[in-house]
């Protein structure tokens, strides 16, 4: 249904027309089910063969690997993965590239993430949702620096860096979207009321600005904007992302000459072209 209805396969035409490449995205984000089949090189083959025929049947240029470990960021650097992509390789996959939680570089293992890296096209490092449903305390989605003992993205560069690794295969994915929740004060990182939380597009966040006359805040640490309010006598913060915080982030990657950048997820950011960062 997702590669074949009429809206997809237009974009699809105009992304190639542009000269853009159209990738199969593979996903699964579940432990028990990932380490079922990840062992089992049956199952891995039939896999590999189907995935073979949907790349081939629809045209597209190569495959991401979106395989997530919940309980376990560095779970994905195991052998059994990377003979994986062996296979995807040997069935003829040309160009193969592979989500990986922050965590699993801050806390991967150099020779794994070597070897991993060495075996595919790119990395695409998810440099988002540092603070998410679930925390204790609210705070930026994507902080490119935080106080000591909490991560940031700085801390991935500086591990990257450390590492030697081949930085031109690595992909920063930052994210068009924020998390709302509502909090004891207004103060910023204030602890979480447990039990209401949601998303918020930049599209809804923009809209929400406007509509209450909402005063942008600024976190310098953490180069993030944020926004604290009330709403039916409760305090609501939101910490989100826009074209400062964005162009931060996406100078850090040609500063550093990372391989690019992405972002999760077109669309959110509203009907209006998303702002051009960097012309190269």
């Amino acid at each position: 249904k997702k590669i074949k209805n009429d809206e997809y396969l237009t974009q699809k035409n105009l992304i190639s027309q542009n000269g853009g490449k159209n990738i199969l995205g593979i996903k699964l984000f579940d432990d028990n089910k990932l380490k079922i089949l990840l062992e089992n090189k049956e199952f891995l083959a039939n896999l590999t063969k189907q995935i073979k025929e949907v790349v081939d049947e629809n045209k597209f240029d190569g495959v991401n690997l979106d395989f997530e470990f919940q309980k376990d960021p560095v779970a994905i650097l195991g052998e059994e993965f990377t003979l994986f992509i062996d296979g995807l390789r040997l069935a003829g996959i040309n160009e193969i590239s592979v989500d990986v939680f922050a965590n699993t570089i801050i806390k991967g293992d150099e020779q794994k993430i070597k070897v991993l890296l060495e075996k595919i096209d790119n990395l695409v490092v998810m440099a988002y949702d540092f603070h998410r449903p679930g925390v204790d305390y609210a705070g930026p989605v994507a902080p490119i620096g935080s106080s000591v003992g909490k991560r940031n993205i700085q801390e991935i560069l500086e591990k990257i860096i450390a590492l030697n690794l081949d930085k031109k295969k690595i992909i920063m994915a930052y994210p068009l979207y924020g998390y709302e929740w509502e909090t004891y004060t207004n103060d910023f990182g204030s602890q979480i009321k447990r039990g209401w939380y949601q998303m918020s597009s930049w599209k809804r966040t923009k809209e929400l600005i406007k509509e209450k006359n909402l005063e942008v805040k600024w976190d310098e640490l953490s180069m993030s904007p944020w926004l604290v309010f009330k709403e039916n006598n409760k305090i609501h913060q939101i910490y989100f992302e826009n074209e400062k915080s964005l162009k931060a982030k996406t100078d850090l990657v040609t500063q550093n000459q990372l391989g690019g950048y992405g972002f999760w997820a077109l669309g959110y950011e509203g009907e209006e072209n998303l702002f051009i960062i960097n012309k190269k």
